[in-house]
């Protein structure tokens, strides 16, 4: 496999190193939504997209696994862990994704949370 890069806006352009390479699809992720692209309308991998359209959080937990493991990630990793938790804290839905990914022989891994409130999703870390 050739070694991926991903496009960022930034001084630095394409991004090759692994752990900034996750980041950044994590930050795409959360940062996409559905409807941005004319051209690729309602394909767009958009975690805003998953938490207002499943209102059960099961569903929540399956989709956002589905689409990191099968869609993002493997674009620019072997292989893909994704464990994902949400709990309730006084009605407000908090939800953790761990991502583990290895390509070739790294291993490289991101961990963020999130706080939901009604249709918002706020960062935690």
């Amino acid at each position: 496999m050739p070694t991926p890069i991903i496009p960022q806006l930034g001084r630095s352009g394409f991004v090759s190193n692994k752990n900034e390479i996750l980041t950044l699809v994590y930050s795409y992720f959360m940062a996409a939504k559905r409807s941005q692209s004319v051209m690729f309308r309602d394909t767009v991998p958009s975690l805003d997209y998953i938490i207002n359209t499943y209102t059960n959080r099961d569903e929540w937990v399956d989709v956002i696994i589905s689409t990191l493991t099968d869609e993002l990630v493997p674009n620019y990793f072997n292989s893909a862990t994704v464990d994902v938790t949400v709990s309730d804290n006084d009605g407000v839905d908090l939800i953790t994704i761990d991502i583990t990914a290895v390509s070739g022989t790294t291993t490289t891994s991101l961990s963020k949370k999130l706080e939901v409130r009604g249709d918002d999703i706020f960062p935690i870390n």
